[in-house]
Formats: C-alpha cells, sequence, structure tokens
C-alpha cells in the first residue's frame, strides 16, 4: 500500500467535538478508484452543528455494481463538481477537527492519498473509528458491521450507504455506545486504560494455539497445509 508519513494518530476515548465523516467511493482501492461522495457532519458538545455533502464526478464511468450498492448512477454525477473542486470545500468543512468515522482508515486513505495527489496536502488531524469502539463495547452480536450495530441500538438504517445518511447513523450508533460506556466506566480515562489493557493481550506463542477438535477430513485440500497471506487481503 501507499505510505502515509504524516498521518495523524489513531486516538480511543470520547470526544465532544468532532467531524464524522463518510465517503463513497467506486471500488476498495485508492490507488485505482475514485471517490463518488464526500459528506461530513461537524458536532460540538454531542450536537449536530452543520453538515456538509457533495456528489463527486469521476473521470470514469460507475460501475452498476457501484451503483446497486450506493445508490449513485453516472446520471446523478453529470453535474456534479470534479474532484478537484470537492476536495478544497471538503478539507475546509474539516478543518483541524478530530476526525471519526466507521472504519474510518477506509475513508482516510482515499482521502490522504487524494489530497497528497491534488495538492501535495497530507491530511494530519487525529481519527477515531467508530468500529474499534462497537467491538469493545458490544458482545453478543454476530459481527460489528454498522448495519448490525443500529439493529443493536434500535437504530433506523433506511438510506444506508450514501454519505450523509450514514453519518447520521454513526453519530446514533457513537452516542449509544458513549452512553453504554459511562454506565461501565468511572470515566473516559478508565475507558481507554481498560481499551488498551485488553485489546492488546500478552504475546501468543505460536506453539501455544491448539486446535478445538481432534476431527479432521484429510481429504480436505488444505489438510496439514501451512497457509501464507500476503498482499491485499
Amino acid at each position: 500500500g501507499q505510505q502515509r508519513p504524516h498521518m495523524g494518530k489513531s486516538i480511543i476515548g470520547f470526544p465532544k467535538d468532532y467531524v464524522m465523516i463518510d465517503i463513497e467511493t467506486t471500488g476498495l482501492k485508492p490507488s485505482n478508484d475514485e471517490i463518488l461522495e464526500l459528506s461530513a457532519i461537524r458536532i460540538r458538545d454531542h450536537q449536530i452543528d452543520r453538515t456538509f455533502s457533495t456528489l463527486v464526478q469521476p473521470n470514469r464511468p460507475i460501475s452498476g455494481f457501484i451503483t446497486n450498492l450506493t445508490g449513485i448512477s453516472n446520471h446523478m454525477v453529470m453535474t456534479a463538481p470534479p474532484i478537484e473542486q470537492a476536495m478544497p470545500e471538503f478539507l475546509d468543512f474539516i478543518q483541524e477537527d478530530i476526525i471519526l468515522g466507521y472504519n474510518v482508515n477506509f475513508d482516510l486513505s482515499f482521502i490522504y492519498d487524494t489530497a497528497v495527489n491534488l495538492y501535495n496536502f497530507p491530511v494530519r488531524n487525529d481519527y477515531l473509528d467508530v468500529l474499534t469502539i462497537a467491538r469493545k463495547l458490544v458482545t453478543g452480536t454476530p459481527n460489528h458491521k454498522l448495519g448490525t450495530m443500529t439493529q443493536f441500538y434500535g437504530i433506523s438504517y433506511e438510506g444506508a450507504h450514501r454519505g450523509l445518511t450514514d453519518c447520521y447513523i454513526t453519530v446514533e450508533v457513537y452516542n449509544q455506545l458513549f452512553n453504554q460506556a459511562k454506565q461501565v466506566y468511572q470515566s473516559e480515562q478508565d475507558f481507554k486504560n481498560d481499551f488498551y489493557r485488553r485489546s492488546y493481550p500478552k504475546q501468543i506463542k505460536v506453539e501455544d494455539l491448539k486446535a478445538e477438535t481432534s476431527d479432521f477430513n484429510p481429504m480436505h485440500p488444505l489438510f496439514n497445509k501451512t497457509i501464507v497471506f500476503s498482499g491485499d487481503l
């Protein structure tokens, strides 16, 4: 992947002033995919202060797959500004705020690379991933996808996968997580201490990992094989 030497630091806690962001893209890789929508909500003292959202006209046509996923069609972006025009407005809205998002590293990888490629401007804001807080506080759900969290908290998931709606949804999930944390922890510092203590277990030795079952299928193609993952997993 691309190096991002000036990226801000990942933080943990419950800031009351921040900007919640969400972007839609034509695919998963900043190196060859494009931003289709930039959305953000500025939060001051846990209250919505202002919103920002713009569609972006990509350089290549949007695939049917992405239109099905995001609801953004080629027709909708025909009159949208190009990224060269949209990105400065978006960054101007964010300013120096802490950035929040759901799986926010995905959004930031596109924003950072685009800003560097367009104006050699690294986005240095510190950021917080709401997903990591959900993983810490919410147990008993099959996964921690945004849609699963909205079900868990009884939040409407109507219109998801459009930038500004996803921002609103994630603000609500974050507020629920904040309320939950307040019931469990005496202070934000207690939460941070517990988060860092539990999230990084002591070094696990490979030889300590034991199979839970002895009922193996020797005909399975992976039986007794060692698997190595590399590249984009």
